[in-house]
């Protein structure tokens, strides 16, 4: 996981640490600042509230006020014209909450943790450096040691609250099928 001072949450990570159930536990495994762009505070909204009954798809309320408070995730707005402009800019190609939070990473030296393929490919196109949402479960796994069970539910979380499931050449797909496949 690249280090930095400041690592920008966008969108659907957020969605996906809070899938988890875990995401008090989780952020606080980043090596660095975490934040979000106040535009993606405001766009990721709920997630699944999954499980097997009808109520499977009904929308659970993503409240990031605990963390803001207890100052595990900070709210940023972009700085500068130079972060505005860069923003307009990757608006052509990418939904308001991925393009600030690359255009704020990109003029801060920041890191961007996302999980949408679009994202990831412009980060490397205009050389942001990045992890995904998968990358921090799986260091949060190993750091506090989770046994292999409670993970498997979280990463069941993950797959039905949050809706992923990492690409075949996604770096972390045999061991996210290798726990989930027991």
């Amino acid at each position: 996981m690249p280090s930095a001072q400041l690592v920008l949450l966008d969108a659907c990570a957020v969605v996906n640490l809070w899938a988890c159930r875990r995401m008090a536990e989780i952020v606080p495994v980043v090596d660095g600042r975490v934040a979000v762009a106040e535009v993606v505070r405001q766009e990721a909204r709920y997630v699944l509230a999954g499980g097997a009954g009808p109520e499977a798809l009904e929308r659970e309320p993503i409240d990031l006020a605990a963390l803001i408070t207890a100052g595990a995730l900070d709210v940023i707005m972009p700085g500068n014209d130079d972060e505005l402009m860069t923003f307009i800019d990757l608006t052509r190609q990418l939904d308001d909450g991925e393009a600030m939070t690359l255009a704020i990473a990109l003029h801060r030296s920041g890191v961007v943790m996302t999980d949408d393929r679009k994202a990831i490919r412009v980060a490397n196109e205009i050389g942001v450096p990045m992890l995904t949402s998968l990358e921090l479960v799986k260091r949060w796994s190993e750091l506090a040691s989770i046994a292999r069970i409670e993970l498997r539910g979280t990463l069941g979380d993950l797959r039905e609250r949050g809706r992923i499931e990492p690409s075949r050449q996604h770096s972390l797909r045999m061991w996210w099928m290798d726990v989930l496949v027991e």
